[in-house]
């Protein structure tokens, strides 16, 4: 199964374990073209993955905050980059800490299905939004997919509990649907 997006794509096969070979391109000098070929452990995770942050320009950043957005992210919790350099004076954590975000993000939003995803992944310069319609794609069509009982990712990682309800503090404007 394949989704794209002109040149960026996902593109899944059968595999009885999680794999991902992920590739993006910027143009900017302090990442340009990166690729990660990974395989999940509880480990691995650990070691190669749970550590990456998010990345983002300067220039988004700021179009980001004037709309309300981004007011949790900092230079501690988020690599920032300008037309030349890295904003972060510690530098990367990984050489291609952004390739291994991404892995993160993909991680992320296939853990919102609910489901154990198995599977071998080629991800090209994809996003959320690309992440998005892939999932969509896969879990409409019959065939495509199939439910098992085994964890793709321990429950210390990602839990599996239901999501919690909150009560409604204005009862009155409730609307019924």
């Amino acid at each position: 199964m394949m989704v794209k997006d002109g040149d960026a794509y996902i593109k899944a096969t059968p595999s009885d374990y999680f794999r991902v070979r992920y590739i993006i391109e910027y143009d900017h000098p302090m990442v340009g073209k990166q690729e990660l070929s990974w395989t999940f452990s509880e480990s691995s995770f650990e070691r190669d993955i749970a550590k990456a942050r998010t990345f983002g320009f300067l220039k988004d950043v700021q179009k980001l905050q004037t709309m309300g957005r981004a007011q949790g992210g900092s230079l501690s919790n988020a690599l920032v980059l300008n037309e030349n350099g890295l904003l972060n004076r510690g530098g990367f954590r990984f050489a291609d800490e952004c390739v291994r975000h991404k892995i993160l993000d993909f991680l992320g939003d296939l853990a919102l299905t609910g489901t154990s995803v198995h599977g071998y992944f080629e991800v090209r310069k994809a996003g959320h939004s690309l992440h998005s319609r892939f999932l969509k794609a896969l879990m409409t069509r019959p065939g495509y997919y199939a439910v098992t009982k085994q964890p793709f990712i321990p429950a210390q990682i990602f839990p599996t509990s239901p999501i919690p309800t909150f009560a409604n503090p204005f009862p009155h404007m409730a609307k019924t649907i």
